[in-house]
């Protein structure tokens, strides 16, 4: 029990480098798709990723797997500035 104190400080220092690697990564990300006026997605990925899609600027996202879809599932892939919304496959 004599460790515990170092080990939940070790944790803690684990969760602020998480954080913060998780923010740089999020923040390539958005670089890499802001390069680009159409984004493909599976319904999954857009729904994950939804507040990163919506400060893209994106005005068209291309879903795949559309098929499988049932019009509830969809809502997940939309955002405010979400002009075009294309159901593939």
């Amino acid at each position: 029990f004599e460790q515990a104190p170092h080990t939940i400080d070790e944790f803690q220092s684990y969760k602020i480098h998480l954080r913060q690697f998780e923010e740089k990564k999020q923040n390539v990300m958005l670089r890499i798709l802001q390069r680009n006026k159409i984004i493909g997605a599976t319904c999954t990925g857009a729904a994950m990723y939804n507040d990163l899609l919506s400060k893209t600027g994106a005005k068209i996202v291309i879903i795949e797997e559309a098929g499988e879809l049932k019009e509830p599932d969809l809502i997940g892939c939309l955002y405010p500035n979400l002009q075009h919304l294309i159901l593939i496959g």
